[in-house]
């Protein structure tokens, strides 16, 4: 027998233990949990309820009742393992919220979300509780896919804003706040904010000036939430100090490789599955000319020697469409093929892609890091040897 705790519906207090299955006293309510396991081509992990569970071969994500003693992360952490194989860390799961449910009303099913890039061979299925697996492209349309169980397209219509911001962080709620941000600094003073937060919240020694800080920082994560439509859930985790300190602009590279007259580009995982030039977050311990080869050989399987600096960007300054939450210094680094015409590039967590592309007929560009003027810059540099770096 599996036991649950109960809990009183009037103010919350534990009442007691109940055996699983068995008809729950009025007045009363239990836990359960959900995961929705999401990996990075954005598909979602389904599995198949048994044919002799309720909703007989429906698909389903990850769920299941919170046994007595367990926290609500210790039973989402063993539901995962047990029908699915996957093993987390209670911290990694991110917690999304609750909802009530079953027409009784006598139950709160908590969602956590966790981002894992398993291969369905990697699945391991419960017996008695699921016979398949599969990922699927996570989209709207799943919401409305009679194959899945009813309680789960309800979960997913409930939590869907909240999935869709972990995934596409940069997709705002409102498109009108893009270009609304380009004359209202909002997004600026917000971030301000945070960063005078952090230098109080590291160096004060007073505890009522802490709380203080602690204050404007959760306000200005608020703030960023409701104006960028990131998660609020995530916003404080993308201004996590770095060594107790606060925390400074990032530093990212973009690399310009060229063939005659056009740019190499490669394209991303994403659902419009747009290009860039190959780059990314500059990694500790290297310099910016590592960090340009090593981004070129993971994403397009070339290996290049960089050789000029074209452009030190300040991303909030420039054409880029989306606004981001952080701070963000851009490199552009002009780079050669060391063995000309030989390609190794195989898909990989980053890239399905990576091709030449001439200026007058480049592909659907990725607007969140790379765009028109950039690229013409990378041209214009290329032809004058005599360049002068761009700096803002």
């Amino acid at each position: 027998m599996e036991y649950q705790d109960l809990y009183r519906k009037e103010d919350g207090a534990y009442v007691g233990r109940h055996i699983r299955g068995k008809m729950i006293p009025k007045g009363t309510y239990l836990h359960l949990v959900s995961v929705f396991t999401l990996n990075s081509k954005r598909e979602i992990l389904l599995t198949q309820r048994d044919p002799k569970k309720s909703h007989p071969l429906a698909w389903e994500n990850t769920g299941g009742a919170v046994q007595a003693g367990e926290t609500l992360r210790q039973a989402a952490k063993r539901e995962l393992l047990e029908e699915t194989g996957i093993e987390v860390a209670e911290e990694d799961l991110v917690y999304l919220g609750h909802l009530t449910v079953r027409r009784e009303q006598n139950a709160l099913m908590h969602s956590f979300f966790i981002q894992r890039d398993v291969p369905r061979s990697a699945i391991r299925l419960q017996e008695g509780e699921t016979v398949d697996a599969k990922w699927v492209p996570f989209e709207w349309s799943l919401c409305f896919d009679t194959s899945l169980a009813e309680p789960v397209r309800l979960r997913l219509i409930y939590f869907w804003q909240e999935l869709q911001s972990f995934l596409d962080p940069m997709q705002s709620k409102d498109p009108h706040l893009v270009e609304a941000d380009r004359y209202e600094p909002w997004l600026t003073w917000a971030k301000q904010l945070q960063f005078y937060a952090q230098q109080g919240q590291a160096y004060t020694k007073d505890p009522f000036d802490r709380e203080r800080f602690d204050a404007i920082s959760a306000m200005a994560c608020d703030m960023i939430a409701r104006k960028t439509g990131i998660s609020p859930l995530k916003v404080p985790g993308l201004f996590a100090p770095v060594d107790n300190l606060y925390r400074t602009p990032n530093v990212e590279v973009r690399v310009a490789v060229f063939r005659g007259d056009k740019i190499l580009m490669v394209q991303e995982k994403r659902p419009e599955d747009a290009w860039s030039l190959p780059g990314g977050w500059c990694d500790p311990g290297l310099t910016p000319m590592e960090n340009a080869k090593k981004e070129v050989w993971e994403e397009a399987g070339i290996r290049v020697r960089p050789t000029r600096l074209i452009a030190l960007e300040d991303r909030a300054h420039e054409d880029y469409h989306y606004k981001f939450p952080l701070d963000v210094y851009k490199i552009f680094i002009l780079a050669e093929e060391l063995e000309p015409g030989t390609d190794a590039f195989q898909e990989n967590i980053e890239t399905t892609d990576a091709r030449f592309f001439a200026l007058d007929d480049l592909p659907k560009l990725s607007e969140a890091r790379v765009s028109v003027r950039a690229i013409r810059q990378c041209f214009a540099a290329k032809d004058d040897p005599h360049w002068n770096v761009y700096f803002d």
